[in-house]
């Protein structure tokens, strides 16, 4: 919603600024993944943190 707000205010579509925020998300959501994964940090019953 908000990128939909930033993006009528600044003369572009709604729908663009919506779709551009949702893929700035989803960008942050792959990095966050990726970055447990390389420093191995799991929060699943059984983990090496959990024992």
């Amino acid at each position: 919603m908000v990128g939909g707000v930033v993006a009528r205010s600044s003369g572009r579509s709604v729908l663009h600024g919506a779709v551009r925020q949702l893929l700035i998300i989803l960008l942050a959501a792959v990095v966050t993944y990726y970055t447990g994964v390389l420093f191995d940090a799991t929060w699943h019953a059984g983990s090496r943190f959990g024992e």
